[in-house]
């Protein structure tokens, strides 16, 4: 009973290092995706970058740009993602600046906090809140909305 005991113990733990090590090479090191509200408002076009890739913990840089339907206004992101989680789901933490060019310029700071699904083939989808601070000499506050992504990762 006793090797059986240990000998299960062992496949256990044996598959649990290996399916750590599958989830380290599921995230994708490039990301191209489309975000609806989020950090750029309305709609934007996005590409994210892997930088720092563990077992449990994904840190990503992302560069966007938005624009708003109706006016001539333009939307440039850039933030840092902190990813938590493994395999498919994940929780994200993000920060960054946008810049938001009307004639004048504003700037905010978009703070997003998202569930990150990856599913197969690098699709990948994320849902969120965002709350984001404007800094402009006419419009000052904090703003707060839902996000939705969707893309691929490569």
């Amino acid at each position: 009973m006793k090797k059986l005991l240990a000998l299960s113990l062992v496949l256990f733990y044996s598959l649990y290092g290996f399916s750590q090590s599958e989830s380290e090479k599921r995230m994708p090191r490039n990301f191209l995706y489309a975000e609806i509200l989020g950090s750029s408002y309305f709609y934007s076009f996005n590409y994210e970058r892997t930088v720092f890739n563990k077992t449990s913990l994904t840190i990503t840089i992302r560069a966007g740009l938005g624009f708003a339907p109706t006016t001539f206004i333009s939307w440039y992101t850039f933030t840092s993602h902190f990813i938590f989680g493994r395999k498919k789901h994940f929780l994200e933490a993000a920060s960054g600046i946008t810049c938001i060019q009307s004639g004048d310029l504003a700037i905010a700071v978009p703070i997003m906090f998202s569930w990150r699904y990856h599913g197969k083939k690098g699709m990948f989808m994320r849902i969120g809140l965002c709350v984001m601070p404007i800094f402009h000499k006419e419009i000052e506050g904090v703003l707060g909305w839902p996000g939705f992504s969707i893309g691929k990762g490569f």
